[in-house]
Parts: structure tokens; C-alpha cells; sequence
């Protein structure tokens, strides 16, 4: 995405600041979704996964670690990739997500 700059000022304009805004706070949102709405998913969790709620405040605590880590590994080595590659070298990543999402039927009896 290019970046209009306003009058002599080299900053962004208004309407491109609000929608760069607009899309950090978004992608805030969601993470921040994805990182705490399974604590209060856990007795579901764990009556589906058969495993105690410790177990999956686990899987929780090692999900949350994995962003800890992997975030700012991806950045830096993002940072050196065109945009493009790196989109499609995270899409890589899309079969292994696609079938953990189907793991409790393909692990069903």
C-alpha cells in the first residue's frame, strides 16, 4: 500500500492515518480475541479434547508463548522479505492450519 503524503509535510494525510489507524486496532482486536477467548472456553475444551482443564490451560499457555516468540522473529525476518513472499511463504503454513482445524474429527473413534 502506498502511503499519499499531504502538502509539503511528508506525513500521511487524515484519511490515510484513520485507516491505518482503523486497521492496528483491528488486528489488536483480533489477537487479543484469539489469545484470551479460549479461557473461557476451557470446560468446553476439555470435555471435547477429553482432558482436564489443566491440560488445555496448557495448550493456552503454549499458544501464547508460540506469539510470544514467533511475533518478533517474524517481524525481523519479514522486514527483510518483499511483501509478496512473504505472504507466500506464510500461506505455507495453510495446510498444516486447515487440518488441525478438523483434528477432532479425523481423531474421532
Amino acid at each position: 500500500m502506498s502511503v499519499t503524503t499531504g502538502p509539503a509535510t511528508g506525513y500521511p494525510s487524515l484519511a490515510t492515518r484513520s485507516v491505518i489507524e482503523f486497521s492496528m486496532a483491528l488486528g489488536s482486536f483480533a489477537i487479543g480475541i484469539c489469545e484470551f477467548a479460549p479461557m473461557g472456553l476451557m470446560p468446553e475444551m476439555s470435555a471435547t479434547l477429553n482432558v482436564s482443564e489443566f491440560e488445555v490451560g496448557h495448550f493456552i499457555s503454549a499458544y501464547s508463548l508460540g506469539v510470544m516468540v514467533g511475533a518478533p522473529i517474524l517481524a525481523v525476518l519479514g522486514a527483510r522479505l518483499q511483501r509478496r513472499h512473504l505472504l507466500l511463504l506464510l500461506m505455507a503454513f495453510l495446510p498444516s492450519v486447515m487440518r488441525s482445524a478438523h483434528w477432532p474429527r479425523i481423531m474421532a473413534p
